[in-house]
This record gives C-alpha cells, sequence and structure tokens, in this order.
C-alpha cells in the first residue's frame, strides 16, 4: 500500500522536475523497510499466496518495469523518513533528523 503511494508521488515528482528544471531524470529510488512488498513488486512469480494481488502491486510492478522507479530494501533501523511518521525515542529521532540533514537553528542565532 504504502509502496504504490510513494510510486505515484514518485511519477509526479519525476515529471514536475522535468518540466521546472528542463531535466531529464530516468528513475527514482524508493526507499522501502518492506521486505515483502519489495520482492512482490521486483519478482513476477505468482504462487499461491500471490494469486489475488491488488491492483496497486500490478501498478508499482508495471512502474518498476518500465524503469520509472528503482525500489531498494533498507532496514527499520536506517529509515530516516520514520521521524516523519512515528513517535521515535529520542536517540532514534535525533539519527533521523541527523540523516535528513536537519539541524537545530540555536547554533546559528545565538
Amino acid at each position: 500500500m504504502a509502496l504504490s503511494d510513494g510510486t505515484k508521488e514518485a511519477i509526479y515528482l519525476r515529471k514536475l522536475l522535468n518540466e521546472l528544471c528542463d531535466a531529464d531524470l530516468k528513475s527514482v529510488r524508493l526507499l522501502s523497510d518492506n521486505k515483502g512488498a519489495t520482492k512482490l513488486a521486483e519478482n513476477p512469480t505468482f504462487h499461491r499466496c500471490t494469486k489475488h494481488i491488488d491492483i496497486r502491486h500490478h501498478f508499482v510492478r508495471e512502474a518498476l518495469n518500465n524503469n520509472v522507479i528503482n525500489i531498494k530494501f533498507i532496514s527499520t533501523e536506517d529509515m530516516a523518513a520514520d521521524v516523519l511518521t512515528k513517535a521515535l525515542p529520542s536517540p532514534k529521532h535525533y539519527k533521523c533528523l541527523e540523516a535528513l540533514g536537519i539541524v537545530s537553528t540555536d547554533k546559528y542565532f545565538r
């Protein structure tokens, strides 16, 4: 589910950047911490568990096959976007902020 939303956003942002910056972005890398969703999108093999795949999974797989997106697995421990979606313990919160390049303005305005 989240991978399909990310794919929609990636396609939109890719088109926007191509138009605004006159760039030619080939593909957008999506980082996912869901191994199952990543494997399902990459592997076209069907079996009993994937018999009734939702249309969103086909959309993600099509974007992947057309090189619009590039999906990479990243562990939950290394997922910097968690700070934007979850309540985190303090050490993890600051680690994510640092990974995103978000710094405190206190040191600049004192």
